[in-house]
């Protein structure tokens, strides 16, 4: 298996080809939603071969995708609103535990109200 960043330029690659070969389109981005779905779901479960698939573990490579696209999504804030996480506590440490609309004396309003749930699904098409 090559490393990630090796990983990741044949991922690219061979979504590309098989784009090509399946779906008649010019690249992965420019197949339409299901498509994309349909070679993403043939990734993840290994089914792919030929091309840039021949040169790596493709159930391998799909493990380096997500760990990586995972690592990514948790990060951000409003991914830790969505499974219960209050966010890093240090310094100050919480004076509140458990669901309350008051915020800890040292918070600040975020800047937005907006439900990252009802945007992101707004977002798609």
């Amino acid at each position: 298996m090559p490393r990630d960043p090796e990983t990741w330029q044949l991922v690219l690659r061979g979504l590309d080809e098989t784009a090509s070969e399946r779906h008649g389109a010019e690249s992965f981005a420019a197949c339409d939603a299901s498509s994309r779905e349909a070679i993403v779901t043939a990734l993840s479960e290994g089914e792919l071969s030929g091309g840039a698939w021949d040169e790596l573990d493709v159930s391998r490579a799909w493990s380096v995708c997500m760990r990586a696209i995972l690592a990514a999504f948790y990060s951000h804030p409003w991914a830790w609103n969505e499974i219960g996480y209050g966010g890093p506590a240090y310094p100050q440490g919480y004076m509140r535990l458990g669901p309350t609309s008051t915020l800890e004396p040292h918070e600040r309003p975020g800047a937005t109200a907006e439900d990252p749930v009802r945007v992101a699904s707004e977002l798609q098409p």
